[in-house]
C-alpha cells in the first residue's frame, strides 16, 4: 500500500471515529450499551477512547468488538 492510501485510510478512520463519538455523546444516556466494530490492527486505539467515552459518562458502557474483514476480501 502505498503512503498516499495509508494517508487517505487514516484519515477516513479519524472522522468515523469523530463522527461516532459524537452521535453516541448526544445518544447515550444511563445503562446504554454501545457497540463498536471495528478493524483488530486498531482496536486497541478504538479500546482507548472507549475507555475515556465510559470515564466521562457514567453508566454509558461501551463494547469493542474486532471483525476479521480481511476474511471478507479472500
Amino acid at each position: 500500500m502505498n503512503r498516499g492510501v495509508l494517508v487517505a485510510v487514516v484519515v477516513v478512520v479519524v472522522v468515523v471515529a469523530a463522527v461516532a463519538g459524537w452521535l453516541a455523546y448526544y445518544r447515550a444516556s444511563a445503562g446504554q450499551r454501545l457497540v463498536v466494530v471495528t478493524y483488530n490492527d486498531i482496536k486497541p486505539v478504538i479500546q482507548l477512547a472507549a475507555e475515556e467515552f465510559e470515564a466521562s459518562h457514567p453508566g454509558v458502557k461501551v463494547v469493542v468488538v474486532s471483525f476479521p474483514w480481511e476474511l471478507l476480501h479472500q
